[in-house]
């Protein structure tokens, strides 16, 4: 069983912000499924399967959570020459080749077919990038230019626009570390990049930095997170209730791991789950979420450069999250008024033992502070920030408080 991280007075830690983040292991079925690094995702509530490690396979899995149970699609006409990337849009199920040709799969039909896309897709050949759908735009990013080492890290994005099928070239501001292998997931449509290698000293090195990107204003942003992200290189991520969980990878100094670690944008911390079950060590899994269960499928269990053939697994895991979420105040005479607010916001009955009052965006970043106030009624104003979601962050002697805030 692992235990939750500490973190001192002036961190966010998970039961610091009034949740509990725990759950139990259980193993899932593996009748009917074939193990691999395959590639995955969910369509009306079950899990798709295209099975990257065989050769003109002509058939697709598929777990239905209901009953427990895999089924074939057989002639389906796919294989792995789709591509290494898989995402949905609408009712299809659409494949990014390195080349940057979208193959396109059809469940109801069972059909697959090319779309016929317009502009360069400048990325051309990158291996080991990411790939993140938003708003109808499938946004690739990260990535070296071949499998040996090279200093050719791609710092641009490529975006392909579904709505006239146009690929372009984007180069966003910011900071952001070009990386490859790296882990990705998108909440509230903003890409949170994880973990990955960087070439240092004429060799891979492994990173822990966390990096997000806003569509809206093309800008990368290096976030620094409370906590700690264990290793994750060639692991998976998936999204359940605004938390992105990472699970498995490899470490390069023992091979597989099954290293678990949950991220909050909001409270900006990386939060060390409460867990029960077995979670087995495994790199190059894939990763499904339904009905807020994780489900963690096949991948290997070997040393990230050896043979894969030879230790694939025949094991499926499935993790059911508990999650408990209440906002708590030590001192619940606080009001914050109005709330929605269209500029000004009013934090009423102030004890006099207050260390701090902070403003924090989604990302956890601090964009007011008023430290030791002296008055029992403070306002703040909001109006120069754009509309969303906010939160106000007390810092007791002993304990810290949030309220959310909405701006309007």
């Amino acid at each position: 069983m692992k235990f939750l991280f500490i973190v001192s007075l002036f961190l966010f830690s998970s039961n610091l912000f009034g949740q509990t983040i725990s759950g139990s292991w259980s193993p899932a079925d593996t009748t009917g499924f074939t193990p691999g690094e395959d590639l995955t995702c969910v369509l009306n509530g079950k899990i798709y399967v295209f099975i990257s490690s065989i050769a003109n396979n002509n058939f697709v899995e598929v777990f239905d959570p209901v009953s427990n149970s895999w089924s074939r699609i057989l002639n389906s006409g796919y294989d792995k020459s789709w591509g290494w990337r898989v995402f949905v849009l609408g009712s299809k199920i659409y494949f990014l080749r390195d080349s940057g040709k979208i193959s396109v799969y059809d469940p109801l039909t069972n059909i697959h077919s090319e779309l016929i896309t317009k502009g360069i897709y400048p990325a051309d050949n990158q291996f080991g990038n990411g790939s993140e759908l938003i708003n109808n735009k499938l946004f690739v990013f990260g990535g070296d230019s071949s499998f040996v080492l090279s200093l050719d890290i791609f710092k641009k994005i490529a975006v392909l626009d579904f709505s006239d099928s146009t690929w372009k070239e984007i180069e966003p501001s910011g900071s952001m570390l070009p990386r490859f292998s790296s882990i990705s997931a998108v909440v509230n449509n903003r890409i949170y990049l994880f973990g990955g290698d960087t070439l240092g000293n004429q060799s891979y090195t492994s990173v822990s930095l966390l990096d997000v990107y806003d569509p809206v204003t093309n800008v990368w942003t290096r976030v620094n997170p409370n906590g700690y992200l264990s290793y994750h290189n060639g692991g998976s991520a998936c999204v359940v209730q605004g938390k992105i969980y990472v699970l498995g990878g490899f470490d390069v100094t023992s091979g597989t791991t099954n290293n678990f670690d949950i991220f909050d944008p909001v409270s900006n911390a990386w939060i060390v789950p409460i867990t029960s079950g077995t979670f087995t060590p495994r790199g190059g899994l894939s990763a499904a979420v339904v009905n807020n269960k994780v489900y963690a499928l096949g991948g290997v269990q070997c040393d990230v450069i050896g043979p894969k053939s030879n230790c694939v697994m025949n094991s499926n895991e499935v993790f059911q999250p508990v999650l408990k979420v209440e906002e708590k105040s030590p001192n619940p005479k606080i009001t914050v008024s109005p709330n929605p607010t269209t500029g000004i916001v009013n934090l009423l009955n102030i004890p006099d033992n207050m260390r701090s009052i902070e403003i924090l965006n989604i990302l956890g970043q601090t964009l007011i502070e008023q430290k030791h106030p002296s008055s029992s009624n403070l306002p703040f104003d909001l109006s120069k920030f754009p509309k969303g979601v906010y939160y106000i962050r007390i810092i007791y002697p002993n304990s810290i408080a949030f309220h959310k805030i909405i701006r309007e």
